[in-house]
């Protein structure tokens, strides 16, 4: 978890799901699943990656929030 702007305010809440699939990986690639019968299949590394680059942006105009952003991973 990460929070981002003012204490006083509204919160915000942006949820990032990170758990992999119980999916055997077929695909013979560099970053391939080290773990056998368990893979992130269906987007959750571009969620992560989403939610980090918000966190990112919102930090950087912290100034100008009226309120708190709670980043879930």
């Amino acid at each position: 978890m990460a929070e981002v702007g003012p204490q006083q305010g509204p919160l915000f809440v942006i949820r990032s799901d990170i758990d992999a699939l119980s999916i055997e990986e077929q695909a013979d690639v560099s970053f391939r699943s080290e773990h056998p019968g368990i893979m992130h299949a269906c987007g959750h590394d571009f969620y992560s990656a989403a939610a980090l680059g918000t966190a990112i942006i919102l930090k950087q105009q912290e100034a100008q929030l009226s309120g708190r952003v709670r980043i879930l991973f």
